[in-house]
């Protein structure tokens, strides 16, 4: 019945570790239900009574057991743009390693960002930042370089944005004009 798309299966619980499966008929399936039940005279149930299917607003949720291409449903429940960022983060930071997968780990790591207060804004700052940034990129005495994964830790973001990364302009230091404040 889930290959015919009669029933609709799906992840609902908030626990991640919770992997309990989901079912559901299909709106085509309540349909048929509701116009049978209709004629039923033994039966003292009607369409009204009839339990609406889940809600479709799981990231797993699917018709026909694949998973949905281009933006993915937890974009839409969460509110959390998952993959703005990832865009993002292609388009910006062209000299950090690709990010080719938005793992379980990196989608709660930007979600809690988000629940911190930062904004996608933030996000395109970082990323611009740190493209900026030759530490960041590597020209350090450890030729160490930044990824995705540790711009977008908390303590790390917050570095970056504070601009603790921020490379230095050799500018000759302001003489002393102390007006009023006595030299020692």
């Amino acid at each position: 019945m889930v290959e015919k798309s009669m029933i609709i299966t799906g992840n609902y619980n908030k626990d991640p570790r919770d992997r309990t499966k989901w079912y559901t008929l299909s709106n085509s399936v309540c349909s048929i239900l509701r116009n049978r039940l209709s004629h039923w005279t033994e039966s003292s149930a009607t369409a009204d009574e009839i339990v609406p299917p889940l809600p479709d607003r799981s990231p797993d949720i699917s018709t026909d057991n694949k998973k949905e291409s281009g933006e993915k449903a937890e974009d839409k429940s969460s509110g959390t743009p998952y993959f703005k960022i990832q865009r993002l983060y292609s388009s910006i930071c062209k000299s950090y390693p690709k990010l080719t997968k938005l793992s379980d780990a990196r989608k709660k790591a930007i979600h809690a960002r988000f629940a911190s207060g930062y904004e996608l804004e933030d996000f395109k700052r970082l990323f611009e930042m740190a493209e900026a940034s030759s530490f960041l990129k590597g020209a350090n005495n450890r030729n160490w370089q930044a990824t995705f994964d540790w711009l977008i830790k908390d303590a790390n973001m917050a570095k970056v944005l504070d601009g603790n990364y921020t490379d230095k302009t050799s500018t000759p230091a302001p003489e002393d004009n102390w007006e009023g404040i006595p030299k020692l």
